[in-house]
């Protein structure tokens, strides 16, 4: 079963949440954010900033944000 939820975010309050959506906004011009569950195929979803890390040196990604946090990969 998929369950679809539909979030929207006020830019009234500009949290962390509506500061990264303007931000991604302006440097694609598409007013989109998907969030969505993190993991690769076969491994639990990701908890921790220290799991994240983990795995994004496994993959072609570059940058996660979790909450208040920004974990990238080192070039």
């Amino acid at each position: 079963m998929i369950n679809n939820v539909l979030q929207l975010i006020f830019l009234i309050n500009m949290t962390s949440n509506s500061i990264i959506f303007l931000a991604s906004k302006k440097i694609t011009g598409i007013p989109v954010i998907i969030n969505t569950s993190m993991n690769v195929m076969g491994e639990p979803i990701v908890n921790t900033p220290q799991q994240a890390y983990q795995m994004i040196v496994k993959t072609d990604m570059d940058y996660i944000v979790m909450g208040n946090c920004l974990v990238s990969k080192k070039k």
